[in-house]
């Protein structure tokens, strides 16, 4: 199981930030994110809070509404999400708290949210054109409204009627309909019809009745609406912009509109108000009522740069209006000071200053690779199109440096502490400080066309890169310099390479679908892999140093085993090319990415899928790259999101522990509480069942039971729990075993540890050791010495590159003999 844990420099494209809107001058801005919502101060110009919701379903942030309740400490923050989640969020501004509510009831993603002066209810549209009411008090909702239009809605608001102040909802869809409900019983009242093409989004002032549309046409109607929800036009605002979607927003203290587009044109419109007369139901009229139906002096500006949306501070200070500006590409955030006279309208003066400017961390362009430093707390990554080099700690979300690169890179990797090598779109090579952020040391025409690949080894001395040309180089690190070693020309491009030094070999894969094999020294052919039909675009290596897995544009999955030179297993992962690829640390699970944007986590030992995720990154992931500690995953994708997952070990789907098994006084070598790991799905109790059949035959030969061991992957389920078992759990786990099958038991739990799994030998050692401190208490026999000392020599000659592991091993094995003779 993955969750989303945080997601670096990335800012919502769909909705816009706003002020927490408050008393006095404004603090706090919220900055939306993919599927959750930030607290930024400007002050300090720094992350407040980070807030993300209770939900673990993969969800992506359509529209937010923010409004104060009638408590000034406390506001509302409403989300929606595109799979039909509402996450209602009170913040106490007081006592410094949030809570959440949760509200689920649609099918498609929320299009328009309303809340009114009702601190209980609000509305919601879906994208379907459904209409509900929700209830905060009761945390439900209160009734559904079907079809409320024909297709999305559009916007969605709260108003109140002219005399008894009962509230309505308005609604308007893209089906150029504007509608009125009942609140209580959720009933039709008045339908509207507009000779628009379209409606790109309306607002209402509750204190004139005064409804504004803004269209396709230059002309924007103004609308009063009487006590009997009668529409009449009192006046049209001529825009300046040519622009075909503008949208509006109403100041609510004094009467300015503000219309604005996606292309950073703002115009300010000054209303001016007359007083107008409504007839009752009798005939007779009702008290004249002050309606803004007029506009003078509109001001407009361009800010000539594209514009997310902006938002403005609710409360004048001195007739003064601040606006808030989030700018969509950059991700720059602008506050403008609005300014006009006291005089009369004719005389009237304004002025416009710019008093804020402040970058966001943020992406600027799609996520080509990652790296992870410094014991997992911080993430490196490289922005293909934007140049950059961005350092992040991911826990507070903060950028702590940027390295602007000369070239657009595609792939890049450690070759120092803290120096980090990219490979160019230009075929060029360079080495960047991350401390200093500096240029170290760079070499143009490296390769004849984009490096597509490159890879390092864990000691800094080699590195090796392939791209369009074909040409396979491995280049030597000297002092914060590089020089090439030897190269090998391949006919296709290169698009992934992986260097096994420990091997002596380098695996690369292309264009031509084939994993070609060769030694690292002498760079000879080794042998090949065939069974892509279409190119390998990714590869991945395990910690054993024994498995590869590779991902084609032929949407299948292939895990080799290199000792046998052949495949293991095929998967098909999805209806789109596989991008990514990577195996879990201390594991032999593995993710993949995908081109249509879904993650997948899958079980290396029987190949089942263990979580999907979809929905989440909206373009292709280019990288996965799984943490040094194995329980975090990082992906980047060309969404300029940086997700960061946690990967949870322990769920009740996948795998069940040991069992706790009470003494049966019974003197068998493996009963029928032997505590094997059971999975809930039957094809898995299938294994367990047979296991027992063996054992109940009495078929208690060494061969027979490295059958019952291996041949249900036991061993493999068995290690990767294996550091986690407590005292309690292992002294319930040798009671059932013999000394004859405990030490072949040592033995391929140990070998299979250190040849497959590459986890610390010490800490396996430390629970070996516990096994034969409780289970052997009388000296053995010299036949037991001489498996010991067989033992011994099998580790040594798998071990005989490794001189550091080799001695703590030997250290061990000393250890375990000495308590063997006692």
């Amino acid at each position: 199981m993955i969750i989303p844990k945080a997601t670096l420099g990335d800012i919502s494209t769909n909705s816009n930030c706003k002020f927490l809107q408050g008393k006095g001058a404004p603090g706090i801005i919220i900055i939306p994110k993919k599927n959750s919502f930030s607290l930024w101060s400007i002050r300090t110009l720094s992350l407040v809070a980070i807030l993300g919701g209770k939900s673990k379903v993969a969800k992506n942030l359509k529209v937010s509404k923010i409004s104060r309740l009638k408590e000034s400490k406390k506001v509302s923050v409403i989300l929606g999400f595109d799979c039909g989640i509402i996450q209602l969020w009170i913040l106490n501004l007081n006592q410094v708290t949030a809570s959440c509510i949760q509200f689920k009831g649609h099918q498609q993603e929320i299009c328009a949210i309303g809340q009114g002066k009702e601190e209980d209810i609000f509305v919601s549209g879906c994208q379907k054109g459904d209409i509900v009411e929700w209830n905060i008090l009761k945390k439900k909702g209160s009734f559904r409204i079907t079809f409320a239009h024909k297709s999305e809605i559009v916007s969605i608001k709260l108003i109140e009627f002219f005399q008894n102040k009962k509230s309505a909802i308005l609604s308007c869809g893209k089906d150029i309909l504007v509608k009125f409900w009942d609140l209580k019983s959720g009933k039709c009242l008045r339908t509207f019809g507009f000779t628009f093409q379209s409606i790109s989004s309306l607002d209402f002032h509750n204190k004139s009745r005064t409804l504004l549309i803004s269209n396709e046409n230059r002309k924007v109607p103004i609308f009063c609406i009487s006590q009997h929800l009668d529409l009449y036009k009192i006046g049209e605002i001529w825009r300046v912009s040519t622009s075909r979607k503008q949208f509006l927003k109403i100041y609510k203290l004094t009467p300015v509109v503000f219309l604005f587009d996606k292309k950073g044109n703002i115009e300010i419109t000054f209303l001016v108000s007359k007083k107008f007369s409504f007839k009752g139901q009798n005939g007779n009229e009702i008290k004249p009522v002050e309606i803004f139906s007029e506009f003078k002096y509109p001001v407009f500006f361009s800010l000539k740069k594209e514009i997310q949306g902006l938002d403005v501070w609710q409360n004048g200070i001195n007739r003064k209006i601040l606006i808030l500006v989030h700018f969509s590409r950059t991700n720059f955030l602008e506050i403008l000071e609005f300014s006009f006279s006291k005089g009369q309208r004719k005389k009237s003066k304004y002025t416009l200053i710019k008093i804020f400017r402040e970058k966001l961390d943020s992406h600027q362009g799609e996520i080509r690779s990652l790296l992870w430093l410094s014991n997992d707390n911080f993430i490196v990554s490289l922005g293909g199109t934007s140049k950059t080099i961005q350092t992040w700690h991911w826990n507070t979300q903060k950028c702590t440096s940027i390295i602007e690169t000369y070239s657009k890179g595609l792939c890049f990797g450690l070759c120092g502490p803290n120096t980090v090598v990219i490979g160019g779109k230009d075929g060029s090579i360079e080495l960047y400080d991350l401390i200093s952020s500096t240029l170290v040391w760079s070499k143009t025409g490296a390769h004849s066309g984009p490096i597509w690949t490159l890879d390092t080894i864990d000691n800094y001395l080699l590195m090796s890169t392939g791209g369009s040309d074909g040409i396979l180089k491995i280049w030597e690190f000297e002092s914060n310099t590089i020089s090439l070693n030897k190269q090998l020309l391949i006919k296709d491009q290169i698009l992934g390479i992986k260097l096994v030094p420990t091997r002596n070999l380098i695996i690369v894969c292309g264009i031509s679908s084939t994993i070609s094999v060769f030694f690292l020294g002498t760079l000879q052919f080794s042998f090949s892999l065939l069974g892509h039909s279409l190119p390998v675009i990714t590869i991945g290596l395990c910690d054993n140093l024994e498995l590869i897995g590779t991902g084609s544009a032929d949407f299948s999955i292939k895990i080799w085993n290199l000792n046998q030179k052949k495949e293991v297993k095929t998967l098909i992962a999805d209806n789109s090319a596989i991008t990514a690829f990577d195996f879990q640390k201390y594991s032999n699970n593995f993710f993949s990415g995908s081109k249509n944007g879904k993650i997948k986590y899958w079980n290396g030992s029987d190949f089942f899928l263990i979580c999907e995720i979809s929905n989440f990154h909206s373009g292709p992931v280019w990288v996965l790259k799984s943490s040094e500690n194995g329980k975090f995953l990082a992906s980047g994708s060309q969404d300029k999101a940086l997700v960061v997952w946690e990967v949870k070990k322990k769920n009740e789907d996948e795998i069940i522990f040991f069992k706790k098994i009470q003494k049966t006084g019974k003197k068998i070598g493996i009963g029928s509480n032997f505590p094997i790991w059971r999975r809930k799905k039957s094809r898995l109790q299938d294994h367990y069942n047979k296991t027992l059949e063996i054992i109940t035959k009495k078929r208690k030969t060494m061969n027979n039971y490295q059958q019952v061991l291996s041949g249900y992957s036991f061993l493999d389920e068995f290690f990767y729990h294996f550091s986690y078992l407590s005292e309690e759990e292992i002294s319930n786990l040798i009671k059932f075993l013999k000394k004859k099958d405990l030490i072949f038991f040592l033995d391929k739990i140990l070998v299979n540890s250190i040849q497959q799994f590459a986890v610390d030998p010490l800490s396996i050692f430390d629970q070996l050791f516990l096994i034969i401190k409780r289970s052997f208490n009388v000296k053995e026999n010299q036949k037991k010495n001489n498996e010991l000392e067989n033992f011994r020599k099998k580790v040594k000659r798998i071990f005989k590159h490794k001189t550091i592991q080799v001695g703590i091993i030997l250290e061990g094995l000393r250890k375990l003999k000495k308590m063997f003779d006692n």
